[in-house]
């Protein structure tokens, strides 16, 4: 792996964990906005009317928050497939003595013929 390489998949890392933690940031928020939520829709002193749109905040949070969940285990299996293409080059390397890349045409491949 050359220095270009190297320097890419730091800056990627680096954008990850930074997402990463914006992400936990974002989930933490949004748990103490439910929570609050929450208790406003269970407030027996409020109208119903005033109560059903907490409800419907709550369910709103929650969609935001699967979403933002979502994007999270996208970016992990993302991560996966990589740490699996490298584990795959490296094998080859040892096997083959020489460097065989790994392509989304060779993993196509590969599933179909399995």
């Amino acid at each position: 792996m050359n220095k270009e390489d190297r320097a890419e998949r730091t800056h990627r890392s680096d954008s990850l964990d930074w997402r990463e933690t914006e992400r936990g940031k974002m989930i933490e928020t949004l748990n103490y906005l439910l929570r609050k939520a929450r208790f406003q829709a269970q407030r027996k002193s409020l109208s119903d009317e005033m109560r059903l749109r907490w409800v419907n905040t709550m369910c709103y949070i929650t969609q935001t928050c699967n979403s933002v969940l979502k994007d999270a285990d996208y970016d992990e299996l993302k991560r996966e497939v990589e740490r699996t293409k490298e584990e795959v080059t490296q094998l080859s390397e040892k096997e083959l003595g020489k460097p065989e890349a790994v392509t989304g045409r060779d993993q196509s491949k590969a599933s179909v013929s399995n």
